[in-house]
């Protein structure tokens, strides 16, 4: 799916306050309970790590992504 973005600078915009606060993504991610129940609860071996999520049932391996990527 291709999607086109309006892109500004927020400098130019009146009265929004500028921030120089990070938030760190990890920091903001809530799980689904229900989700979290579902993959550890499947019996196959879960890999939390890498940028891509995947299914191997050769080896009955779920690889997800990093957190922050969600």
């Amino acid at each position: 799916m291709l999607k086109t973005f309006n892109v500004f600078n927020v400098e130019q915009i009146d009265d929004v306050p500028l921030t120089t606060e990070t938030v760190s993504p990890e920091a903001t991610f809530d799980p689904l309970l229900e989700a979290e129940n579902l993959f550890w609860k499947s019996g196959a071996n879960i890999i939390e790590k890498g940028q891509n999520a995947f299914s191997r049932p050769s080896t009955d391996e779920v690889g997800l992504s990093e957190r922050y990527l969600f």
